[in-house]
């Protein structure tokens, strides 16, 4: 069947991308990505799926096609099966369709399906080559596709990619991808007439409630009287579609004119009427689903209204809408293209060309105008990490924080961590093709049994408000009036349901005549009322629901399950009134006051909900309505925080109640409510029940053991009075102790029932015996009693859990583990600030330190973050903290912002700048000391399997990156590490530990991955590498060179045995002669070689010794150059040139890592391409540059007389230093002064703020009237 496809006779027609056949599969053979730019008409579409067939790709797996739209992709399989001649060679997959068969060489889909195939094959091995049409559209789809195959093009080289449209941005592709080529084909055959609408007609033209339709209608009759032929006309939704083509009916002769409507969710039976010739000629009302991929025979007309609708996120509505909008200039285009097919055209804009002109170039990609929560539900329920996804015009990483909080409080994700994984609620919501928001409503609205009303009021909030308010009176009063008649609910929403039912009942699916009507006398705005419709629709088409009428009657659903529904979408949206401000305040902190519109205007409810933070003059909720603080709490009881006050005994209850306190977000829902305090606190509870209902007796009905333990404890007090000594009767408190140690898990009067029904109430019954031999040692020292039977078993209790909690946790704190960088770390959380480890302790392994620096360790633990951010605002002045403390979670994500931006940089750094972003205030800025605050220090442990100690270190926040390198730089070659600092490596290597370029650094740290583990115990192998180390004359010290010989794969296992080596690894000695001597030793060579020897010998030891880093290959292969040269050497004879030359750059190589790249490409070049580019020397700031950096700290006079000349003199020392090593360590000396330098900027930031320059006006004016007068 393979040899059948690359055999076929494929036929092409005459169309301009045929033109360029044998360049696109030119292209094809060099390059992975083929970007094709072919202008609208050129035949890309069907042509260049053909030339992927005949290139033979189909051999290796199928020919994918993937176009935006469900019509497009069946118009373009239809086309090439005709073309082919051949139904067995083309299949169509969309939605709910699939024809064809299902191993045809060319597979015809939509992205959506695409991707849906993703989730089952992670790098599209069905497929030899995929083509993606129309990629200008840039449609959400298509940019996550688009990033999948950057990763699918590197793990499968044989893998092509061609990229097709006519208005793409080629330069943004062929960058983004590696190994592409741009092709461009011309497009239209016939020239097109493009005649724009006169400005003055245009300005002048009044287009009431559908001016839009009555203009496409004049136009299309213009064009038809003036010379019939088929006619495209674009309309931007399905209704004004309907509109149109009920007026043109009425207009046209039917028996000469088709009137064919094309929009996206007709079926595709209707869908393929405009493809097919009646014999009339056609006028074809189509949405932007005609403007790509699809042809529609013989058009001659194009009128394009210039207008489409386009899913875009509102930031203020926080909602993706559906607005219609201005097409740009390359959709405009398109349209254009659809004519000049098969004769000249002609395209009517009903827009000027100045308008034209003004319009953006390209379409903006979805991504730029969509909620990020969409962007972040698609990508993890297709399983990508959103961090790392490469897009091609990637939006800001910090953006997408906001999202995974948007998205867990949704419901859609398991965590706001990164790699969160995708519930059940969340990917029933990645399947709506709708904001995040409203598909989290629409979906409880379901389940709640309240989707009709819920359809309407999410549908009312994705357009602008269809109100209408004359500014002038009387209608403004009127129309007031109006609009209050419709309220009255304490709910805007509901309101929206009003309005919904008032005009549906007088147009209920009937004429737009009747609705138009309705808004004229009810000051409604007709257009937006029909959207609204539209949208309804929609929503319900998405949900697969139909309701048999429009009018939602409100006694048809329960109102708090509609509220509660619109809770989940718009938590975001809840405020609490704030009487002593008389405003409202949000979750999040902001002040916001009820709008003057709203139907809760001058009724102050205690907790209101908003769909809508408008910020105008001041921040208003629009579309609220009153909510139950229940209602959070059922919505968000995974975010709400929950504290407990004023815990009692209550003898009615019969257990120990407590105040419970519900919050979200700092917003307290609930104060009143008392519940039981043993379900949450059970030892606490416990004592207080012991205590008050047992010890003190507040019973109703005391059990027989407490009447019993009363009269043990009247004996006891008699015995006291007799005895003349106090302590023997037991205070409530040993009592408390001894009976929670008697009857664990008791808590109230419940429990203690349970208890007693299961082990009699022996346990708890006094005897003076033992209370009396208690009191002998003196009540008043419990540690005196902990040999006594009666406090035994409370000491011991306390004790167990003492020492159960000191081996969990190394400091009496809470254990647990911290996600840093995708690893878990161990953590320890200490609340005691009379502790040195108050705050976070880390269990670091040494290997992870490369990766962190203090600015990554302050982003990944929210934790100190937190901290860091309470301390500074503690410091500021009362009124710059009451404002802060309201923006603290801004503050948060500015940090992280600044964090990310500059992990070279201290966390308090970047806390200042953050802080200094907000430009609010002009105080001078707050000083921390987090050495007198020791929960904003980090406590460190380092550990490691090289060495047996825990490497305690404690890290500031003040500091940056190379005050930390040189914290642990200690740890480099005890831990053998690679530690990167200023743009360098300061890593490990066998002579001990040095700054080396990145590339080496890796070389090394791969050599002792590959060495560390390797035995040195004695063998025969290791004796006779030892032995021609002997020969050679150098001790292997460290042993690593040796570790290395013998840190064998498996492969060289079974080729160098100890035989096979003791033969090719042969001794000169006795074997060779120099001058007719015996050479016995390396050494005797040196003594008695020519010159030209002289010169060689130290490269040629070199290139033996050192070829044992590289293994034992190298080392045989270097052994045998060796030998050979020395023989040549005896003889007389030539000895290789290369060699020599290698032998003399060894020599006078004394960089060992720049020697092993040389004698690997000597004695293994099959290895070649595993090392890359590599430029000896170190690529450090210079001093001059430092020097430019200190100077505006010279200037400042903010620095101390004595920093200012340490400053000075390390910078004189660092310009005299020759060697790499010193070069480096002055360089890190003057780098760690410039960090301390930038935090005292901020910490003195007082001084800072005042140069010696700066001199009072007044002054300066005195000053000179002086002199005038000398």
């Amino acid at each position: 069947m393979t040899a059948d496809y690359a055999q076929l006779k494929i036929e092409y027609p005459d169309l301009p991308v045929v033109k360029k056949r044998a360049e696109f599969l030119e292209l094809l053979k060099k390059h992975q990505v083929v970007i094709v730019k072919a202008d609208t008409g050129s035949g890309k579409s069907t042509q260049v799926p053909k030339f992927l067939l005949e290139s033979g790709l189909a051999a290796g797996g199928r020919i994918g096609v993937t176009e935006p739209r469900r019509l497009a992709a069946m118009s373009i399989a239809d086309r090439l099966r005709e073309e082919l001649k051949d139904e067995n060679l083309v299949s169509t997959r969309i939605r709910f369709l699939e024809e064809g068969p299902k191993d045809a060489p060319i597979k015809v889909m939509t992205d959506g399906i695409l991707l849906q195939e993703f989730r089952q094959d992670r790098l599209f091995k069905m497929y030899s080559a995929i083509m993606v049409d129309e990629a200008h559209e840039r449609s959400l789809n298509i940019d996550i596709l688009l990033g999948i195959f950057k990763g699918v093009l590197k793990e499968r080289p044989e893998f092509r990619l061609v990229i097709a449209s006519a208005t793409l941005d080629a330069k943004l592709f062929e960058k983004f991808y590696e190994n592409s080529a741009v092709l461009e084909a011309e497009g239209r055959m016939y020239p097109v007439q493009i005649i724009f609408a006169d400005p003055q007609e245009n300005s002048s033209k009044s287009k009431g409630d559908s001016g839009l339709v009555e203009e496409a209608r004049d136009a299309i009759l213009a064009l038809e009287e003036e010379g019939k032929d088929h006619l495209l006309c674009f309309l931007p939704t399905e209704r004004d579609i309907q509109d149109l083509s009920a007026e043109l009916i009425q207009k046209l002769d039917d028996k000469k004119f088709d009137v064919l409507s094309l929009f996206g969710r007709m079926s595709p039976r209707e869908q393929k009427k405009v493809f097919q010739n009646s014999g009339k000629t056609r006028i074809v009302l189509a949405t932007n689903i005609a403007e790509t991929s699809l042809t529609i025979p013989g058009i001659a007309y194009v009128v394009d209204t210039g207008m489409a609708r386009v899913s875009r996120y509102n930031p203020q509505t926080r909602i993706q809408g559906l607005p219609v909008e201005k097409i740009s200039q390359a959709s405009a285009r398109q349209r254009t293209g659809r004519a000049g097919r098969v004769k000249p055209g002609v395209c009517v804009r009903l827009y000027t060309e100045e308008d034209f002109n003004d319009r953006e170039e390209f379409t903006e990609p979805e991504i730029r105008r969509s909620n990020l929560s969409n962007v972040v539900l698609q990508l993890r329920s297709l399983n990508l990490s959103v961090e790392d996804f490469p897009f091609i015009q990637p939006p800001p990483r910090s953006a997408f924080r906001g999202a995974y909080k948007s998205l867990f409080e949704l419901g859609a994700l398991s965590s706001v961590e990164r790699g969160a994984r995708v519930t059940p609620f969340g990917a029933e919501m990645a399947h709506l093709p709708m904001d995040v928001a409203l598909s989290a409503v629409l979906l409880r609205a379901r389940n709640a049994g309240v989707l009709q009303p819920a359809i309407i009021v999410c549908s009312a909030l994705s357009i602008q408000d269809p109100r209408l308010f004359p500014s002038e009176e009387p209608m403004k009063e009127k129309a007031r009036r109006m609009h209050k008649g419709m309220g009255g609910h304490k709910s805007d929403f509901l309101t929206f349901l009003a309005e919904w039912n008032g005009f549906c009942r007088e147009w209920n699916g009937t004429t737009w005549n009747a609705l138009r009507k309705y808004c004229e006398k009810h000051f409604m705005h007709f257009l937006r009322c029909r959207e609204w419709i539209d949208l309804y629709e929609q929503f319900s088409r998405i949900l697969k629901v139909k309701f048999g009428s429009y009018v939602c009657p409100f006694d048809s659903f329960h109102r708090d399950n509609l509220h509660i529904a619109l809770l989940t979408g718009f938590l975001g949206g809840v405020a609490r009134r704030d009487r002593d401000n008389g405003c409202y305040r949000l979750v999040g902190g902001r002040d916001a006051y009820l709008f003057p519109g709203s139907d809760l205007a001058g009724k102050f409810p205690e907790f209101v909900l908003s769909a809508e933070v408008r910020e105008t003059s001041r921040v208003f909720l629009t579309k609220a309505s009153e909510i139950m603080p229940e209602w959070i709490i059922k919505v968000a009881k995974d975010f709400c925080t929950y504290r407990w006050f004023e815990p009692r005994w209550n003898p009615e209850r019969g257990f120990v109640e407590a105040v419970e306190e519900v919050s979200f977000r700092g917003m307290v829902l609930s104060r009143s409510h008392r519940v039981d305090y043993g379900r949450v606190n059970p030892e606490e509870a416990a004592r207080i029940f012991f205590l008050e209902a047992i010890v003190e007796g507040d019973m109703p009905r005391p059990f027989p053991f407490m009447q019993h333990n009363e009269r043990v404890l009247e004996a006891l007090r008699a015995s006291e009075v007799r005895l003349r000594r106090w302590g023997i009767c037991p205070s409530d408190d040993l009592q408390v102790d001894y009976l929670m140690e008697r009857a664990p898990g008791v808590f109230s009067l419940q429990t203690l029932k349970e208890f007693m029904a299961k082990n009699t109430d022996k346990a708890l019954r006094y005897t003076e015996e033992d209370w009396f031999h208690a009191s002998e040692t003196g009540m008043e020292h419990f540690e005196s009693f902990k040999n006594n039977p009666v406090i035994a078993a409370a000491y011991r209790q306390k004790l167990a859990k003492a020492q159960e909690e000191r081996k969990a946790a190394q400091h009496g704190g809470v254990v647990e583990f911290q996600k840093i960088l995708d690893r878990q770390i161990r953590s320890e959380l200490v609340f005691d600030s009379s502790k040195t480890w108050d705050g976070l302790s880390l269990e670091i392994p040494a290997d992870f330190l490369p990766k962190l620096s203090p600015a990554i360790l302050a982003h990944e633990l929210s934790k100190w973050r937190a901290w860091m951010v309470e301390a500074f605002i503690r410091e500021l002045p009362k009124g710059d903290r009451k404002k802060l403390e309201q923006k603290k979670d801004d503050l948060d994500d500015r940090f992280v912002d600044f964090l990310e931006r500059n992990p070279q940089k201290s966390p308090l750094i970047s806390l200042y700048e953050a802080f200094e972003s907000f430009g609010s205030s002009e105080a001078a800025l707050p000083v921390l000391n987090p050495q007198n605050e020791h929960h904003l220090m980090l406590h460190l442990s380092i550990t490691s399997s090289e060495f047996s100690e825990k490497f305690p270190l404690e890290l500031s926040p003040e500091w940056g990156a190379c005050i930390f390198f040189d914290a642990v730089r200690p740890l480099v070659q005890k831990a053998a590490l690679a530690m990167p600092v200023l743009g360098v490596s300061y890593g490990w290597k066998p002579q001990g530990a040095l700054a080396m370029q990145t590339e080496e650094a890796d070389f090394w740290q791969r050599f002792y991955r590959r060495t560390r583990l390797v035995s040195l115990e004695d063998s025969a192998l290791k004796s006779l590498f030892e032995a021609r180390f002997a020969f050679l004359n150098r001790r292997d010290e460290s042993g690593w060179a040796l570790r290395s010989l013998l840190a064998m794969t498996d492969a060289e296992k079974e080729k160098f045995t100890v035989d096979y080596l003791d033969e090719v690894l042969a001794r000169f000695s006795g074997i060779e002669f120099a001058r007719s001597r015996k050479v016995r030793s390396f050494a005797d060579i040196s003594s008695r070689e020519t010159t030209a020897e002289t010169n060689s010998r130290e490269g040629l030891f070199r290139l033996v010794f050192d070829a044992s880093y590289l293994g034992v290959t190298a080392f045989v292969r270097a052994w045998d150059a060796f030998r050979e040269a020395f023989v040549g050497f005896r003889r007389g004879t030539k000895v290789s040139e290369k060699l020599l030359q290698l032998a003399s750059r060894l020599a006078a190589e004394e960089n060992l890592y720049a020697r092993l790249r040389l004698i690997s490409a000597f004695v293994l070049p099959e290895k070649a391409s595993e090392w890359g580019e590599w430029k000896e020397g170190l690529s450090l700031p210079t001093v001059k540059n430092l020097r430019e950096k200190f100077s505006s700290y010279f200037a400042g006079r903010f620095l101390k007389d004595h920093e200012l000349k340490n400053a000075r003199d390390t910078l004189s020392l660092a310009e005299k230093v020759r060697s790499d090593a010193d070069s480096f360590d002055a360089i890190v000396s003057l780098q760690i002064l410039l960090e301390n330098f930038e935090l005292l900027r901020y910490k003195r930031s007082f001084l800072a703020q005042a140069p010696e320059e700066k001199v009072e006006r007044d002054d300066l004016l005195k000053l000179r009237a002086r002199f005038k007068s000398r």
